[in-house]
């Protein structure tokens, strides 16, 4: 198995249910995802694939991430093994692994909780090397790296792509930020969320009160909502007139002109 390929190994000694295995398949690649733009950028697509499978038990079955680019296996390895090695220092202590953010972390938790509900074991590895079971010690120390995050509520504006939109619980709507293509969750009013309708997969510019973890944007109340010009609409470097500060002037005489006064 190449080093750009990670196995889930499910062990359990009765039967999974097809739920706990498509929520921990979710789970696994909502992790994954989260490690993305450490190593990507936000317009390079990553498509994470089954490219093997094994239903005798224990049950394992094997993803691997196409990405366009030379440097596609170089990219590939690095997540696989940022994975392994998170995973790795979470079962072994309370202290954030490089690269995952608090999304990551969650995912990892939901992961182990929905097969312990079945009575089954989650291990993760790659190239039969690495071999990592998640046990109650990641779920303990999840809970103490999250319960240590800074937080603060500021006011500000969130620009980005908004590509979802929810009922679950309480309306909302969630923003993918630019620059980072972080997920943004917004908490809106009724009429608000009616406008947010309108605008799904527009660019937009959210203003309101930001809530902030360890200096990341996790969430805004909303008090406007605004669609931005999209990428297509804007305009083309080419087209844009050079801008004259000489006032005709040559460069030379330019500066001549301001030593002399």
């Amino acid at each position: 198995m190449p080093s750009h390929e990670l196995t889930i190994t499910l062990s359990s000694a009765g039967r999974l249910s097809v739920e706990a295995l498509t929520q921990t398949l979710e789970n696994a690649l909502e992790m994954l995802k989260n490690l993305e733009p450490e190593f990507v950028a936000a317009d390079i697509p990553i498509r994470w694939e089954v490219v093997r499978v094994s239903m005798r038990s224990p049950l394992r079955l094997t993803l691997a991430p196409r990405i366009e680019g030379r440097r596609a296996k170089t990219i590939a390895r690095q997540l696989v093994k940022t994975c392994l090695r998170g995973v790795q220092r979470i079962e072994k202590g309370a202290s954030p692994p490089k690269h995952f953010n608090e999304e990551a972390l969650e995912s990892t938790l939901k992961i182990f909780e929905i097969t312990r509900k079945e009575g089954a074991a989650i291990t993760l590895s790659s190239d039969h090397q690495d071999e990592i079971t998640l046990t109650e010690q990641s779920a303990k120390h999840i809970a103490e790296i999250v319960s240590k995050a800074r937080l603060y509520m500021d006011f500000g504006t969130i620009e980005g792509q908004l590509e979802l939109i929810s009922v679950h619980e309480r309306e909302s709507f969630s923003v993918w930020e630019t620059y980072t293509n972080r997920r943004i969750d917004c908490l809106v009013n009724s009429e608000q969320f009616q406008t947010a309708k309108d605008l799904l997969g527009k660019r937009v510019a959210v203003t309101g009160r930001v809530k902030y973890r360890n200096h990341v944007p996790k969430s805004i109340q909303v008090e406007s909502l605004s669609r931005l010009r999209d990428e297509s609409e804007l305009p083309d470097l080419k087209d844009i007139a050079p801008i004259d500060i000489t006032g005709g002037l040559s460069s030379e005489e330019h500066v001549r002109r301001m030593r002399n006064g």
